[in-house]
């Protein structure tokens, strides 16, 4: 009984090296910026930012009457200033030049600015 480990094997023809073009970026859809400048300072706003909520969410958790509207506001401000700031960076940096139209909103650094100001109108209604 013939095995279908057993058949004949042959060497295959090696698979040549993708060649590079002079001035191409190596993984072209892979955002990569060219500003760390920017994030720096965006980084610094943001920890600036993110103190007083911080505060507001601590002392509101930690209250001997739970008040909900600010331990929302506090919930919904905590990962929208982050979120914010990576969206930011990423429509200053030139993340919404990659993709054509609403597609370069579904991609990843600036698909969080519209979900950070969603969390920010969130956090004002529950405030």
């Amino acid at each position: 009984m013939p095995n279908a480990f057993a058949g004949p094997t042959a060497l295959t023809a090696a698979v040549p090296a993708p060649r590079q073009q002079y001035g191409a970026e190596v993984g072209g859809a892979v955002y990569q910026s060219k500003r760390p400048g920017l994030a720096v300072v965006l980084v610094v706003l943001t920890v600036l930012f993110e103190l007083p909520v911080l505060r507001l969410f601590i002392h509101a958790v930690t209250a001997s009457d739970v008040p909900a509207g600010a331990t929302l506001a506090g919930m919904f401000m905590i990962p929208a200033l982050p979120m914010f700031s990576l969206g930011l960076y990423g429509l200053i940096g030139g993340a919404a030049a990659a993709a054509p139209g609403v597609r370069a909103w579904l991609r990843t650094p600036l698909a969080y600015l519209p979900v950070a100001l969603l969390l920010f109108v969130a956090a004002g209604l529950a405030a």
